[in-house]
């Protein structure tokens, strides 16, 4: 597994954000396009070494990735934040292509909150985000 830097030792800052993670932009784009539309802010990254440069600066409110991608996997990203940012609970959603994955209660060791199978349906996508935005409480993460 690449080795990257320990997450800071200092508090990370909360932001307003969902952290779209995919190596293919065209996908990314499509999947930021969505939540723009429906009122989120977005941050796109294509790697996860990307995503953990910006999961060190600033904490995303949720994280959309895939699993496998080049250099290292969502499963590694998985990993890092387990084991380095275990203090933030962080929503994740993952998307992969994977037909066996969406039985699991927790992928590579960490709970995600849902996990959507390539190709998906956009709707679905946004009803995941929502939902997880939105607990049965009625109280939201976030105001949008």
């Amino acid at each position: 597994m690449p080795s990257l830097p320990p997450a800071p030792e200092n508090s990370i800052p909360q932001g307003d954000h969902i952290l779209v993670v995919d190596d293919e932009p065209e996908l990314a784009e499509s999947v930021a396009n969505l939540l723009t539309e429906n009122g989120y802010q977005v941050e796109i990254t294509h790697s996860a070494e990307e995503a953990w440069e910006s999961l060190c600066k600033r904490q995303p409110i949720l994280i959309i990735t895939d699993d496998v991608m080049p250099g290292a996997s969502g499963e590694e990203l998985f990993i890092w934040l387990g084991d380095s940012l275990q203090m933030y609970e962080i929503p994740i959603i993952a998307l992969g292509n994977s037909f066996a994955r969406p039985t699991m209660t927790t992928c590579w060791g960490k709970h995600f909150d849902m996990y959507l199978t390539k190709p998906f349906n956009p709707e679905e996508l946004l009803s995941f985000v929502r939902r997880i935005l939105q607990p049965s409480d009625g109280n939201p993460r976030i105001q949008i």
